[in-house]
């Protein structure tokens, strides 16, 4: 058996399938049964790449050979078998909207799994490379030295931060505006759409707790400097300096919790990815959401981490969490969890959470339940909460219509406009589902405010909610039957989110491009918005070429870009749930649960690998990578004298 085992080629198997899967190209087919299809898909003429894969085994292998001590990588197995799985479903969506490329034939199929087998064994032997790589750089001498050198305090780290981040601002000055943050003022104030005889009124689509916040300093604006740019500029000089603060804070942490240069290293993560610093000078709610995820991170670092128990940091966890809450809907559903799951994991710490616990959710509820009803504001529509539902539902509508009963159209029928379905569906965006939906609180077209004209104290009743329940009942019985459609739905809507293969480009056509980065006003040629606070406004710059320019350059760098690939992200995040579960790593699964939350959140997000619902993952995931062996008191007391941040997690792999 052994001489079998030393004569078999393995080597040249491994690296004839990871080149084999980057030779198929994922265009549609059109006889999937004839063997013509072999030919068909292994075309691809990306030779660079195919080169690239069919190497990678091989210096993987050497890598292995090479070391010193034979390593358990089960937790390496698992992460490349789960991600290459998401490629192959990204990848046979991405151009054809369906499974045909996958369960069509047997033809396709036996493609299908070399191409599954190839991906996982080009992950694993790319984390094999990057764990080299990252050791090296960690036992540069460099290093050391910049461990010696004072680090900056919180002010001078603050001013380094800004200063990074000026070159954009300047661009961008007195702050762009989104197409939500329109939206917001037009709630605010109240504007009145005189052709549609509507008046808009507080609601809580978007926060109006982010509302009240925005709105307020705006109208502050108005009042110190009688001008709609003043006014901007306010809002952008107010949660800049938020934002500086919340980042640079977090970047304190890291290095008391670690070393220079980690710290060093999350201060140029901050400074240049272009995110960071375009949202804080933009009029929406997603800086501030930003923001209150960096205060967030730093005072759970400073409980679960550092074991804080004084009323300060208590009070600074509450408040944070309390903030990630009221600035986005779903914020909820990450703190919460997270808080709990500590619960369970650290006897020490215990009592402190559970009180913290209890006074995030009475607060958040007394919010919800209380304060907004007794405001008269109205909730947001359900199919914000049900995209995916609704764009499954809307899948079988328009591709298998003989496959609904009497009940089903009737229950869907109730929540949705059946007859409108087959022609507004879009596969890619499920914004456009939510003007399906009967209760809509999204009310920006001209038609969803007439249709909402008809009912409009439905969030007022209770029969919106029979009717929503009785939908799902019906969603879930069409799932059972139709199991395949409902996962090809969902990847058509987020195969951005699983896939990072598609390139992602700085689309000028768009306002706020491919990557979710805002350069200017929204035009009025689609949404229902008010001119009056978006006109008059004067840009420090009024060439916005540079910023045009640097964006576009940023995404067409190959290694720089992919840290806007949405997949990236969420595989992170993924791969380091698995590794810290094999290694029964408490802290680590702690730290990691937000990433992976708020990556099943976006699953059911309305655009296909939105970056600005990944963002809150960048900051998130520096936690886990910097105290990936932090359990283990040992390594405690070693952080001081760590490994590099971003890269400390793999450099600490490599010799375990």
């Amino acid at each position: 058996m052994n001489k079998i085992k030393n004569n078999f080629p393995y080597k040249w198997v491994f690296s004839f399938l990871s080149a084999a899967a980057f030779s198929v190209n994922f265009n549609y087919v059109s006889n999937f049964e004839a063997f013509s299809t072999i030919n068909q898909r292994f075309s691809s003429t990306n030779f660079p790449l195919v080169l690239l894969a069919f190497l990678l085994p091989f210096l993987s292998f050497f890598l292995l050979e090479n070391g010193k001590k034979p390593v358990n990588n089960s937790w390496q197995i698992v992460t490349s078998v789960i991600l290459s799985l998401f490629a192959l479903l990204g990848e046979s969506v991405s151009k054809t909207l369906n499974l045909d490329l996958l369960l069509a034939s047997k033809v396709t199929f036996l493609i299908s799994l070399i191409i599954w087998a190839g991906f996982a064994i080009f992950i694993y032997a790319f984390i094999d490379v990057l764990k080299f790589v990252f050791k090296q750089i960690s036992d540069a001498k460099v290093i050391e030295k910049i461990n010696r050198y004072h680090f900056p305090n919180f002010y001078w780290t603050a001013l380094i931060v800004f200063l990074l981040w000026l070159p954009i601002i300047i661009y961008l000055f007195p702050g762009t505006i989104g197409y939500d943050g329109s939206r917001q003022l037009d709630e605010f104030f109240k504007v009145y759409i005189p052709r549609l005889h509507f008046t808009y009124f507080p609601t809580n689509h978007h926060p109006w707790f982010a509302t009240l916040v925005m709105g307020g300093i705006f109208k502050l604006g108005l009042l110190l400097f009688h001008s709609n740019t003043g006014a901007f500029y306010l809002h952008s000089t107010i949660l800049l300096l938020v934002s500086v603060f919340a980042y640079s804070g977090l970047v304190l942490r890291v290095r008391k919790l670690s070393n220079n240069f980690n710290a060093w290293i999350v201060i140029l993560f901050f400074g240049l990815e272009p995110h960071f610093s375009a949202y804080a000078v933009c009029f929406d709610k997603t800086g501030w959401f930003l923001a209150s995820t960096a205060f967030f991170v730093s005072a759970f670092l400073d409980v679960i981490v550092l074991k804080k128990k004084n009323i300060f940091s208590s009070s600074f966890l509450v408040i944070s969490a309390l903030l990630v809450c009221l600035f986005r809907n779903n914020g909820i559903y990450v703190v919460l969890p997270a808080i709990l799951l500590s619960i369970f994991l650290f006897k020490e710490i215990r009592r402190p959470l559970l009180i913290i616990f209890a006074v995030v959710l009475i607060a958040y509820e007394g919010w919800s339940k209380v304060v907004l009803k007794a405001l008269d504001v109205m909730p947001s529509s359900p199919a914000e909460m049900l995209v995916a539902p609704i764009q499954q539902t809307s899948f079988i509508v328009t591709n298998y219509p003989r496959e609904l009963t009497k009940a089903d159209k009737k229950s869907i029928n109730k929540v949705m406009y059946l007859d409108k379905i087959s022609k507004t569906y879009n596969p890619t965006f499920g914004d456009s589902a939510k003007n399906l939906f009967r209760y809509n609180s999204f009310l920006i077209l001209a038609s969803s405010i007439k249709e909402f004209q008809k009912n409009p104290n439905w969030w007022k009743g209770n029969l919106y909610k029979k009717n929503v329940k009785q939908y799902l009942i019906t969603w879930l019985k069409m799932g059972i039957r139709h199991p395949l459609q409902y996962v090809n739905a969902t990847l058509n809507n987020q195969f951005l989110s699983l896939d990072p293969i598609p390139e992602r480009s700085f689309n000028l056509n768009d306002p706020y491009g491919s990557i979710s980065i805002y350069v200017g006003r929204p035009r009025n040629t689609y949404f229902v918005l008010s001119n009056k606070y978006l006109k008059d406004v004067k840009p420090l710059v009024k060439s916005q070429k540079g910023m045009l320019d640097y964006l576009s350059l940023i995404c067409a760098i190959p290694i720089v870009n992919l840290v806007l690939k949405t997949a990236l992200w969420n595989w992170l995040a993924i791969s380091m749930l698995i590794y810290f579960i094999f290694k029964r790593n408490k802290l680590g699964i702690a730290l990691t649960l937000p990433s992976i939350l708020t990556f099943l959140i976006n699953l059911d997000g309305s655009v296909n690998g939105d970056a600005r619902y990944t963002v809150p993952i960048e900051i998130m995931m520096i936690a886990p990578l910097l105290f990936i062996n932090a359990d283990e008191k040992k390594q405690l007391e070693k952080n001081k004298q760590s490994q590099p941040p971003i890269f400390g997690a793999l450099i600490y792999l490599s010799r375990n």
